[in-house]
């Protein structure tokens, strides 16, 4: 990544930490905008593993890079998109289950 790209970067950080500070805008919104940018830049999150009592793997959640969560089950197949802009949790169907991040909600170890 070229060296004003990083420059960039760090002047928006400092300026929402300056704000932060200010209290001119919340904590959570800081997070969001600076996970943007990183998604931006393609610095994806690491995939989290969602597992059972016995440490068997029932899905991943994976950042897209639309900057959405998505949640795929042990044979890949979608459950769920979580949404930071909006906020909201829907399943495979669009059909919107809450406000929040809910994917590790529908994971089932339903054989």
């Amino acid at each position: 990544m070229p060296d004003n790209r990083i420059g960039n970067v760090a002047k928006i950080i400092m300026l929402l930490l300056d704000s932060v500070i200010c209290g001119i805008i919340n904590i959570n919104l800081m997070a969001l905008i600076k996970g943007r940018l990183m998604a931006a830049e393609g610095e994806l999150m690491a995939d989290q593993e969602i597992k059972d009592k016995h440490s068997k793997i029932l899905g991943k959640i994976k950042e897209r890079s639309d900057g959405k969560f998505e949640l795929r089950d042990n044979h890949s197949c979608v459950k769920g998109i979580y949404d930071p802009v909006r906020n909201e949790t829907r399943d495979k169907h669009s059909k919107m289950i809450g406000k929040g991040n809910l994917l590790a909600s529908l994971v089932t170890d339903k054989k």
